[in-house]
């Protein structure tokens, strides 16, 4: 009976594990009832309720949307690399390096941007240019698959997005 048990929770276990992975939240519903996936709601309430969230006030929606824009171009990098080594083409190895290193640096930045006591400003204006440079990179050679595979169509415009968004939280962190 304990063997049972100890499998059935590491099913639930390995279950979150992959859909944290993948991106999808398998505890709560995917849609809010706005049809918004709730995500931006969620940071803001976050940040409405942390002791240092005075220290952000100026900048406070450019944070909300470079938050959300960074954890969702990394979930969209992941896949575009996924789905470039599925095609077994030789010409997408590049892409697949750029969305790998995008994914890697998003999810940092999305770490870092949710941080907010005592948070180092030279460490988050470099890790915003970082991220900037490396969306931009991607964005721009997904770009030139976007026609043959819609994935990178989508990755692409998702890494445009991010790069603005960090564009803008940066402008108006100075």
């Amino acid at each position: 009976m304990k063997d049972s048990k100890t499998w059935m929770i590491a099913g639930w276990i390995l279950l979150v594990v992959i859909g944290v992975f993948l991106g999808v939240n398998t505890l709560t519903p995917v849609k809010a009832a706005n049809g918004t996936d709730g995500y931006p709601q969620q940071i803001e309430k976050m940040i409405d309720a942390h002791p240092y969230r005075q220290t952000v006030e100026p900048y406070k929606d450019e944070l909300i949307v470079a938050i959300h824009e960074t954890c969702k171009c990394s979930r969209t990098c992941v896949t575009c690399a996924d789905a470039c080594v599925g095609e077994k083409d030789p010409t997408l190895t590049v892409c697949i390096r750029l969305s790998t290193d995008c994914a890697d640096v998003c999810n940092t930045t999305t770490r870092l941007l949710s941080r907010l006591t005592e948070t180092p400003m030279e460490v988050m204006r470099s890790q915003l240019q970082t991220c900037i440079v490396a969306c931009q990179s991607c964005g721009q050679e997904c770009q030139k698959h976007a026609e043959k595979h819609g994935y990178c169509r989508i990755c692409a415009d998702s890494c445009l997005r991010c790069a603005q968004a960090c564009s803008e939280l940066l402008a108006a962190m100075r």
